[in-house]
């Protein structure tokens, strides 16, 4: 049986179980100790924060693991939800069941949710984007790529309009983390979301970024003082790295795919569109 659900989830890669098991063994201790046992932990673990930093364009002490990419989208808006004054929230039709649900809980606390349509591209029309937005608009939410349908959503110009008009804006880039450049986002957007399982690392692992500004008061959200899954980050670390290096190559070889699919469905459109207006002439030559 072939396994093509990769949008879904993906299996640990060989260096991700070798690091998860490593780091298991070696450096149990508690992150949160004072031993010197616990302070190689926590050196570790603030190694992996820096490391992971790197990759995405933000500083380690901006990023903030969680229990998956569910958790960082929900912690990311009560966050950015506890800093502004406004109740209305603006995101779009096709997000993550993690965005939606929670959109629906804001609405029955009193929050005014506007869902953003897509236009026939599968994008979020930004003119509607525009004239949705209030004097009240907290916080603008958005998926970076689709893992239905992969349309990547056009997040520079939407981090612009949301700056120009004083309104927060998260992104959930849990599909597009390792397939797209996202260094350049973290100083256009107020929070993002990554998740581990998505790039060959373990499940119950995600990446809350939050911009300085804005993750004050975030520890409040979280269980401070918790114990650290050391090896599931340390593990994540090293799955990230490695996808980020074939990043380029993955880049080339999805896009050949992408275009061979897409050719493919013309030959069979135009080959459709064919029989139809054969059809047609056939039934007018009869009547």
């Amino acid at each position: 049986m072939k396994y093509f659900d990769y949008a879904a989830t993906t299996p640990m890669s060989e260096e991700a179980i070798k690091t998860f098991v490593s780091v298991s063994q070696k450096y149990y201790a508690n992150t949160n100790s004072l031993h010197e046992m616990g302070e190689q932990s926590k050196q570790l673990y603030d190694q992996c924060r820096t490391h992971l930093g790197s990759l995405i364009g933000s500083n380690p002490d901006q990023l903030f693991f969680t229990k998956g990419g569910s958790e960082a989208n929900i912690l990311a808006i009560e966050s950015l939800l506890k800093r502004h004054h406004g109740k209305h929230i603006i995101v779009s039709q096709a997000e993550h069941n993690s965005i939606i649900e929670m959109c629906h809980q804001k609405e029955r606390e009193g929050y005014n949710v506007t869902y953003l349509s897509f236009n026939q591209n599968g994008q979020v029309d930004l003119t509607e984007l525009n004239s949705e937005l209030r004097y009240d608009t907290a916080v603008v939410i958005v998926q970076h790529v689709n893992g239905e349908i992969g349309t990547i959503q056009p997040v520079e110009e939407i981090a612009n309009i949301c700056k120009q008009n004083g309104v927060f804006f998260h992104v959930d880039a849990v599909q597009s983390f390792g397939r797209l450049k996202l260094s350049h986002l973290p100083e256009r957007v107020d929070s993002l979301s990554v998740s581990s399982h998505k790039v060959y690392g373990p499940k119950g692992v995600g990446l809350l970024y939050l911009n300085e500004a804005n993750n004050k008061g975030i520890e409040r959200l979280l269980l401070k003082g918790n114990t650290i899954d050391l090896p599931s980050v340390a593990a994540f670390t090293v799955a990230a790295y490695e996808i980020i290096k074939q990043q380029t190559f993955e880049e080339t070889r999805l896009s050949k795919l992408r275009n061979q699919l897409i050719n493919e469905l013309e030959v069979i459109h135009n080959d459709l569109t064919m029989a139809i207006l054969i059809k047609r002439k056939f039934h007018l030559l009869l009547d």
